[in-house]
Formats: C-alpha cells, sequence, structure tokens
C-alpha cells in the first residue's frame, strides 16, 4: 500500500475501531447498490455504494479510488467471507472481506468509484484514462455524493 493511502486510512481505522481484533458492529448493512453517474463528457462511471448502518446523512463519508490494475469491486468491496464462500443468506453476521461493508457497519458511508475501462466503468474513445481525466471524474462524483447530501 502506497504511503499518501496509509496516511489516510489509519485515521479512519483508528476513529471506526476497523482494526480491532473484535469490533462491535454498529448495524448491519445492506447490499452494494450500484449506481452509474453522468460526466460533462456523457461517460457513465459506475459507483458502489454502501451506507452507514447509522444515520447516513449524519455518518462521514468516505470515496474510494483504485489503482491501475484492479476496479473498486475486489480491491474495497470484495463481498466474499474468510472462508472463500460468497455473501448471502446469514443475515449479514459472517465475517467479510469487503473493507467497505465493514466501515459501514461502523457508522461510515462507502463508496468506490471505477475509472474508465475498469470494472462497471466502460472504457471511452482514447482506449485509456489519464492522471487528469481521473481526476475529473473523481470531481465529478464528489458533486454527485454532494448533491445526495452527503
Amino acid at each position: 500500500m502506497q504511503a499518501p493511502m496509509l496516511a489516510l486510512l489509519l485515521p479512519l481505522l483508528a476513529a471506526t475501531g476497523a482494526g480491532a481484533a473484535s469490533p462491535t458492529a454498529v448495524g448491519i448493512t445492506a447490499a452494494a447498490v450500484k449506481h452509474h453517474v453522468v460526466t460533462p463528457d456523457g461517460h457513465k462511471l459506475g459507483v458502489r455504494q454502501r451506507l452507514s448502518c447509522a444515520d447516513p446523512k449524519t455518518s462521514p463519508t468516505v470515496l474510494f479510488l483504485h489503482g491501475r490494475t484492479w476496479s473498486c469491486g475486489p480491491v474495497w468491496d470484495l463481498d466474499y467471507d474468510a472462508t472463500g464462500a460468497a455473501a448471502g443468506g446469514d443475515g449479514g453476521n459472517r465475517p467479510t472481506a469487503s473493507f467497505m461493508e465493514r466501515l459501514s457497519r461502523r457508522g461510515v458511508n462507502c463508496y468506490s468509484v471505477d475509472f474508465r475501462g475498469f470494472g462497471e466503468t466502460a472504457g471511452d474513445a482514447t482506449g485509456g484514462v489519464t492522471p487528469r481525466q481521473a481526476a475529473e471524474d473523481v470531481e465529478c462524483v464528489l458533486c454527485w455524493l454532494q448533491d445526495e447530501g452527503l
């Protein structure tokens, strides 16, 4: 993990107790919800959401980004338990590999965006994504989150 990302995550982990061996959950989280946020140039960005089990309107919100090799699904919201079994059927009481789910159980609204050409976001005509384009797309998602009241 890169040092800047680790520096951003450590205070969040400490505040939510995510690093604790046996954390106390605030509640049970719903399954991830997928959205498409449309950019000014008409491109649809795949955004994954897991709302806080507390009051989402008063809970902190985090937008997760991925690197250049994997989309946000396997990086931040891998929906499998510790044994590798797919999620479902147990009411959400299983240990999970999903970092977004773990944080949402502790009162954090979690969102992630797939950059162009990754995961739930189709590639565009350029066949790649530049750092500038990625930053503009992140800004678009942040504006959408603000419009949503988060």
